[in-house]
């Protein structure tokens, strides 16, 4: 995770200390180049510590995320050039990953912006006949005193027109609609893929006794992934024996968790998150009645302490495979007359990506979503209908009755109802 910010206009040393460097604590850089104002806000996951910008072949390139394919033996923020000289302006339809890029290319005078396929990561920009500026948040292009700001949609690139200002944009993802897979097995090897490109690291994971995170878990027993940590927020909701049988596997397993006891002071938890979350939390107000905010908080700020910046979320599983309807959602539906639905890359889905990426931007936190990965998304769309909608997440509930791992049949999460809350909302399920 790390933010930045480009822009032909001035930026003041004062507006430069209020940007979101919590959310790349690791190294601020600050440059300008042909004319760009440019600041970028670090954290080095890589341990190789890739400053940016990247200028190269007069052009500029920040990047926010992860790359997971293709890989080289490079840090993947030093491939991004070279794919673009490679594919051309939509060379993002060859990558797998979680990302916001911005490349200026003075070649041909021209910027261009980029969102991944869920367009995890913010990207913010304001453009009129003047200046252009791009953020990773909203806020600091207030800053700026920008107005007009528009965000880069899903699966969306922009392309400005550095000579007239001029502005497209462009399309470059769509799934495929068929369902026309008989088995699980496809479905069930990109999931194990999206899993270990994303656990490739120390990283951490929040645990509970539902499908998402079971899953997680399972797939660390099955590779002996040692590095992960998982984390359970208590919550008064869970399976405490299917929660026992999981604590059981860690440890028969060497595979550390810790948890945090969230639900016999509640109140006094919430109290605390509120005040931290109040001074550095993006669109604070807009989150401030979601039950979960202050859970992620707690569970976000113990990562971060425990010296790990990864944090593996179950965020889109059920956006993409139940809609909050259980399996009978795809029994009702033709997909391609009703695709995609609110949820599916707006609604929920990008409610609660933000949450997590703005509590993880107060931390420095790293989130990485594996449910909402290219190549699971489109082998669990692939399925035939009766495989989607024989069970509750099938292809969660098959991977782990398959592995013979405790499983609850209902759905739980991180809710807590209490006087502030209004709505249940599962971190993790």
């Amino acid at each position: 995770m790390c933010s930045f910010i480009i822009t032909n206009n001035t930026i003041k040393c004062n507006d430069i200390n209020k940007m979101s460097i919590t959310r790349g604590p690791d190294h601020t850089e600050k440059a300008c180049i042909d004319g760009w104002n440019i600041v970028h806000n670090l954290l080095d996951i890589s341990k190789q510590k890739a400053i940016q910008p990247i200028y190269s072949n007069n052009i500029i390139m920040l990047y926010n995320g992860e790359i997971y394919s293709p890989t080289s033996n490079t840090c993947d923020t030093y491939n991004i050039i070279p794919l673009y000289q490679q594919y051309g302006c939509s060379f993002v339809k060859h990558i797998v990953g979680e990302y916001a890029i911005v490349i200026v290319d003075n070649n041909i005078n021209k910027m261009y912006l980029y969102a991944d396929i869920f367009a995890t990561k913010p990207l913010f920009y304001s453009v009129n006949d003047v200046n252009i500026s791009v953020a990773s948040y909203a806020s600091e292009l207030c800053l700026l005193g920008c107005n007009n700001i528009q965000r880069v949609m899903h699966s969306t690139y922009i392309e400005i027109h550095l000579d007239n200002n001029n502005i497209t944009t462009h399309n470059y993802h769509s799934f495929n609609l068929d369902e026309y897979k008989t088995d699980y097995k496809d479905c069930i090897a990109a999931l194990e893929n999206a899993l270990t490109v994303r656990c490739n690291d120390k990283v951490a994971v929040g645990l509970s006794s539902g499908h998402d995170s079971g899953s997680i878990l399972l797939h660390s027993i099955l590779h002996s992934n040692i590095n992960n940590v998982f984390y359970h927020v208590t919550n008064g909701r869970e399976d405490d024996n299917v929660m026992k049988q999981r604590y059981t596997l860690c440890d028969e397993n060497n595979i550390l968790y810790k948890i945090i006891d969230y639900y016999k002071s509640t109140n006094i938890m919430d109290s605390i998150e509120l005040q931290k979350l109040a001074i550095q939390m993006e669109e604070f107000q807009y989150f401030y009645n979601e039950n979960s905010m202050c859970q992620i908080s707690k569970m976000l700020s113990n990562i971060k302490r425990d010296g790990i910046n990864i944090f593996i979320t179950g965020q889109g599983a059920d956006e993409i495979m139940t809609n909050y309807k259980h399996y009978n959602f795809y029994k009702h539906l033709n997909l391609k007359q009703q695709f995609p639905w609110n949820n599916f890359y707006s609604g929920k889905n990008r409610k609660f990506i933000d949450e997590f990426e703005y509590i993880g931007g107060v931390y420095g936190v790293e989130v990485r979503y594996p449910f909402l990965d290219k190549h699971f998304v489109q082998e669990w769309l692939n399925l035939d209908n009766t495989l989607k909608c024989n069970e509750f997440k099938s292809i969660l509930t098959h991977y782990m009755q398959s592995n013979n791992f405790p499983i609850n049949v209902s759905k739980v999460g991180m809710g807590i109802l209490n006087n502030r809350y209004f709505q249940s909302k599962d971190i993790y399920c």
